[in-house]
């Protein structure tokens, strides 16, 4: 195999492992050969080891689910709050070590507490334009140890539970919402498919009206034509009459006259009256197709009317349907929505109380500063 073909298979899937291979990303590096002795921060009481650091901002990078710290080690992202482009991240590792860091991106200023479980306290804070130190605060010792080790771990704990609860309250809501967003659709879409059989009810109540107009002409014409053939039967039997008085005075006449009058006329004039007679049966025959035809044209019509009414009542019924599912909908769009109020409550509580117990904590910790 081609040596490059073989290198554009296999080095987006070696890239791929390296990338997942690779190591949380540092958020500085310590620079021991600067001179910060004569910093501000670093002359405070209490403070020891400071040292320069070089910032790398792009570890708070939002798709970064855990950071690197020296002297530290790896933190695990646990939550953030964003007040106007600030930043408040909050990370924590399996040996109960705390990272609260406080971010402005847009002035690209950091400050940070880092808090391990033996209640030791490093510090990230400025010490002038683009310069940052590390350093530790040196605190007197725990009268009680393990009492305040013990409470620590206890309070660390409880904290952590809080946590959970709120990112699983948190995953819910959004399980929440998409569902809601779901349920939107569908009711887009039932609206959607009820204006549709609306329309399509319109066209039919239209088409049925037009064909109801055409019936009704039809069955005018039809009456007329009926009015016709009445006043042409009454005719062909006036005719007819006339005829055979015709005949009968012809036959008289011919009896009487018998001597006077020779053969070849008798014949022309029985022959005009069978003539007469075809023009008649003649003139039957094409009522009779006409009237025929128009009974046809009215059976086909009334049959179109009666499919349309059909088709108008299964469009009435298809209406009620798509009117109760869009009825169902709305129902449990409005539990959901019951549903996500009383969760966001939650939430909110869930909110208050880690609040408090920040706050208890930060107590604690000051507590604990003044008595060491």
């Amino acid at each position: 195999m081609n040596l490059a073909v073989t290198n554009w298979i296999f080095f987006p899937i070696l890239s791929c492992l390296i990338l997942d291979l690779k190591a949380a990303p540092t958020l500085f590096t310590l620079n021991t050969n600067g001179d910060v002795t004569q910093a501000t921060v670093c002359k405070q009481e209490g403070v020891s080891n400071c040292t320069l650091v070089t910032m790398n901002f792009q570890a708070l990078a939002p798709e970064n689910s855990e950071i690197y710290v020296p002297d530290i080690g790896t933190l695990d992202f646990e939550y953030t709050d964003n007040y106007d482009g600030i930043l408040n991240l909050n990370y924590h590792n399996e040996n109960l070590t705390t990272a609260y860091i406080t971010y402005y991106a847009l002035q690209e200023s950091i400050i940070g507490t880092f808090t391990l479980i033996t209640g030791e306290t490093r510090k990230l804070a400025k010490c002038g334009e683009s310069c940052y130190v590390f350093y530790k605060v040196t605190e007197k010792k725990w009268t009680d140890d393990d009492g305040q080790l013990n409470t620590k771990k206890k309070k660390i704990k409880e904290k952590n539970n809080e946590n959970q609860k709120c990112r699983r309250i948190n995953a819910e809501m959004v399980d929440v919402k998409a569902g809601n967003k779901e349920l939107k659709t569908k009711l887009e879409m039932a609206l959607q498919q009820l204006e549709d059989k609306d329309k399509e009810l319109n066209f039919a109540k239209k088409e049925t009206k037009i064909q109801e107009k055409k019936v009704s002409e039809l069955q005018e014409l039809h009456g007329e034509e009926i009015q016709k053939n009445h006043a042409m039967s009454l005719n062909i039997k006036r005719c007819e009459t006339e005829l055979q008085q015709s005949l009968t005075a012809n036959i008289c006449i011919q009896t009487n006259n018998l001597s006077t009058r020779n053969e070849e006329s008798d014949d022309n004039e029985l022959q005009r009256s069978k003539d007469t007679i075809d023009m008649i049966d003649k003139e039957m025959v094409d009522v009779k197709t006409a009237n025929k035809e128009l009974e046809t044209k009215l059976a086909t019509a009334l049959q179109y009317k009666e499919e349309k009414d059909e088709e108008l009542k299964d469009a009435m019924k298809e209406t009620e349907i798509q009117e109760q599912k869009i009825s169902e909908l709305q129902e449990l769009h409005a539990k959901e929505k019951q549903k996500n109020h009383a969760m966001s409550l939650n939430i909110k509580r869930c909110e208050t109380e880690l609040q408090q117990s920040l706050t208890a904590n930060i107590c604690i910790q000051t507590n604990n500063l003044s008595t060491r």
